[in-house]
């Protein structure tokens, strides 16, 4: 899986190359997520950005898209953080979304995991469902926290499938005729 991310980036490297320093194609795919960490019992938080090219989503134990959309929002507690020097050792929840969205939005299914019992890679082959379009409005900044969302529509436009094992295999692709859609 993560030779899939890392030949995107590379060819969108190399086609980017051709355009001098505006960088056309790797600014349409590029957007930023927002790491915050809040304190659960006491007033804290920290907010970080990241830069994506890619936007990785959960896919075990998740049937959709939406389910992983909403798996985005669970936060991930820390219990013993060390928030700053004055504050010490406190308990936090840190959430992630994406603050700004690209015009193009690449995900990367997480079908690999690590299973810990066996100490060895796995590929995760369960049935994951998609349809031509998605809304990706419940994981942006934005949204969070307000009664009616901005909706962020994109349209499918291609899919990587992996045929294999998570110790080998080989990847294979899906594009949209945009003529016979």
């Amino acid at each position: 899986q993560q030779d899939a991310v890392e030949f995107i980036q590379m060819i969108l490297d190399r086609i980017d190359e051709k355009f001098n320093d505006t960088k056309p194609v790797t600014q349409s795919v590029r957007g930023t997520i927002l790491h915050q960490m809040k304190g659960i019992s006491v007033d804290y938080q920290s907010d970080s950005h990241e830069t994506f090219t890619t936007f990785g989503l959960e896919v075990q134990g998740k049937s959709n898209l939406k389910e992983s959309y909403e798996a985005v929002l669970i936060p991930d507690t820390f219990t013993h953080y060390k928030a700053s020097e004055e504050l010490g050792y406190i308990d936090a929840n840190s959430y992630t979304s994406i603050e700004k969205a690209p015009e193009v939005l690449i995900f990367q299914l997480k079908r690999f995991d690590y299973d810990l019992q066996t100490m060895s890679r796995k590929k995760i082959n369960s049935k994951y469902e998609f349809s031509f379009e998605t809304d990706i409005s419940i994981i942006l900044t934005e949204n969070q926290n307000v009664e009616s969302p901005t909706e962020c529509l994109y349209e499918l436009c291609g899919v990587v499938m992996h045929s294999g094992s998570a110790i080998g295999g080989h990847y294979f692709s899906y594009c949209k005729n945009e003529i016979t859609n």
